[in-house]
């Protein structure tokens, strides 16, 4: 988190981190337009592409299998650091799919290009 939170700072933005454990959001963000709730996930380089977890495992403490909870109406972005590339990216909730998110850094060998998220769009 700590990366993240450097970069918006040297963009001149201003994160702040909420007191607590229970919060659904890692920290909010003001970038001048108001305040925006983010979730901030570590991204690992995984053939050409940076593969971000983008939802929860809730368990059951009486043992019942766990289910995956998204994020979606509880954060606004998701911020990404990826120490493969030492860069930071910020994705809207919007542009994630449920589970498991993809930016594309190198380009593909089949050279499909349709309907990829390119990391560059995203970096901060």
């Amino acid at each position: 988190m700590s990366k993240f939170t450097t970069r918006c700072l040297e963009k001149g933005w201003t994160p702040s981190i909420p007191v607590g454990n229970y919060n659904r959001y890692d920290c909010i963000l003001d970038r001048g337009n108001g305040l925006e709730r983010i979730q901030v996930k570590t991204g690992k380089l995984i053939c050409g592409s940076i593969v971000v977890k983008v939802s929860t495992s809730i368990y059951s403490w009486k043992g019942l299998p766990g289910v995956r909870r998204g994020y979606k109406n509880d954060v606004d972005y998701f911020g990404v650091f990826c120490s493969s590339t030492d860069r930071c990216y910020l994705i809207p909730i919007d542009d994630a799919p449920k589970n498991e998110l993809s930016l594309r850094v190198d380009k593909p060998k089949n050279r499909q290009v349709m309907r990829i998220r390119w990391a560059k769009d995203y970096e901060i």
